[in-house]
């Protein structure tokens, strides 16, 4: 038996615990934090990829801008509207609305984490 031969095992189980808390912490700001319209301000390069960046009013009428964490489609063009959940405690943090980026990407690290973990007890085949 090697140092790394739970490493597998590890990795699997480490996956599948980021997955549950990147769900959770999506659960909380899509249901949690009230949802205002944004718009796309303009696209910003990150990396290789470009990401809106969007203006939106928070409820006390304040404009706040952010760049969104989603990288630019097609469909998304300068001055297209989008939902923004907006943090209640901190109005200057905010997260463009997506279901899949929030619940489905998380959901999918858990399964993987869990298929790795079951592989590795030998309890598939």
């Amino acid at each position: 038996m090697t140092p790394f031969s739970n490493f597998p095992l590890l990795a699997g189980v480490l996956f599948a615990a980021m997955g549950v808390v990147f769900v959770v912490q999506s659960w909380q700001k899509l249901y949690r934090w009230p949802r205002v319209e944004g718009s796309v301000v303009a696209l910003v390069r990150v990396t290789v990829l470009k990401n809106p960046e969007i203006e939106y009013r928070d409820a006390a009428g304040e404009s706040h801008r952010f760049v969104s964490r989603l990288p630019y489609h097609q469909k998304l063009k300068v001055g297209a509207k989008v939902m923004v959940a907006v943090n209640p405690d901190n109005p200057a943090e905010a997260e463009q609305v997506n279901w899949v980026t929030a619940i489905v990407t998380p959901l999918l690290m858990v399964a993987f984490g869990v298929v790795v973990v079951l592989y590795n007890l030998g309890l598939t085949k």
